[in-house]
């Protein structure tokens, strides 16, 4: 304009912070990396030297190939674990059913040549080795209708490359006599690599109740309904 008048785009410029964007106030300017280069993190952000990681944390931890080896390996024999529990649960199902020899084959084909089940926390009631084993489920798989079983909260403790043990929370439920029942309890298992993979060494229930839906499992524990003897 005339007069030496300004405009007010001219006015507004001449206040503003040198660097700063129209309507955005004043610019900060980003954090330096080591070199002196602008680093493009946001503002308070610690720099990043490569060198070391992120920020100050302290160099990372440096792995050799058997280190690797070693935790892959162990990673698979958990995973192997686990699905030794999941074919447990589905040959039990089929077994409290079915009552047939050929799925105490299927389970006793998951476990050690010296395998022991045990139905107590001190070993007094236990069945030892395959022959003692089979016996045992004929007689317990006979007396259910059906039964279908559940684990959870499994934790596995690796004592050596080729043994380990797990604990595990278990519920089931199903039909006695035409009676509905339900249970839940404790596994205790332990677990022995061979040369056809990851095999139960040991199985042991611990129950928390086992009883007739219509009577519920209220009250001190274990809660043990009166028709179940000792097996």
């Amino acid at each position: 304009m005339e007069g030496g008048e300004h405009t007010r785009s001219e006015r507004l410029a001449a206040t503003r912070p040198s660097g700063s964007h129209p309507g955005r106030g004043s610019r900060r300017t980003s954090p330096s990396r080591p070199d002196g280069r602008k680093s493009g993190l946001p503002p308070g952000f610690p720099p990043v030297d490569r060198r070391r990681g992120i920020g100050k944390d302290p160099p990372m931890e440096r792995i050799t190939e058997s280190d690797l080896a070693l935790r892959i390996e162990r990673l698979e024999s958990r995973e192997a674990i686990h699905e030794l529990m999941s074919r447990y649960c589905f040959i039990q199902d089929r077994g409290h059913s079915s009552h047939a020899d050929a799925d105490i084959d299927d389970f006793l084909a998951l476990c050690a040549p010296d395998f022991v089940w045990d139905n107590s926390p001190d070993g007094s009631r236990a069945h030892r080795g395959p022959a003692a084993v089979r016996e045992y489920l004929r007689g317990l798989w006979r007396r259910f209708d059906s039964c279908m079983h559940f684990v959870h909260n499994l934790s596995i403790e690796h004592l050596s490359r080729d043994r380990a043990r797990g604990r595990s929370s278990f519920d089931a439920a199903g039909d006695i006599g035409g009676e509905a029942f339900v249970a839940a309890g404790t596994y205790e298992d332990e677990y022995v690599r061979t040369g056809a993979g990851w095999k139960f060494a040991l199985h042991r229930e611990i129950p928390f109740f086992f009883v007739k839906v219509k009577d519920g499992w209220a009250g001190s524990k274990p809660r043990i309904m009166r028709e179940w003897s000792p097996g």
